[in-house]
């Protein structure tokens, strides 16, 4: 009886591991990008990045759109309540962001606009 409580602790702590490493939320590549919803976020809802963030905003005043809130995001300029979401989703799906210019990947956002938000983010 006491091995089988053992397998199922070194099963959970497996488990576990892999859920940190991020071993389950790859890309899904043979069938495309994983759908999200475009609706913003509820009050019962937030949006959590896949491992613990630091704060969004960094020592220099900019906001780390890495790990920006759905509000966050909305103070920028020219950001309202459906491209933070769409900022969002894009991060939920294919990860962290590696420069500024990664948010011209995001869904309605374009070169404008990014040159307009370079001197309030970083990542």
């Amino acid at each position: 009886m006491k091995k089988s409580g053992i397998y199922i602790l070194i099963t959970v702590t497996l488990v576990f591991a892999a859920f940190t490493a991020g071993f389950f939320l790859g890309r899904n590549q043979d069938h495309g990008p994983i759908q999200v919803s475009t609706q913003p976020p509820s009050s019962s809802q937030t949006a959590v990045p896949a491992s613990p963030a630091p704060t969004a905003s960094s020592s220099i005043g900019k906001l780390n759109i890495n790990f920006a809130t759905f509000e966050e995001l909305q103070t920028l300029p020219g950001i309202g309540p459906s491209l933070a979401q769409n900022i969002i989703n894009y991060r939920i799906t294919y990860g962290y962001f590696h420069s500024p210019s990664d948010l011209l990947k995001v869904p309605n956002f374009g070169e404008k606009r990014l040159e307009s938000l370079l001197p309030y983010i970083t990542v």
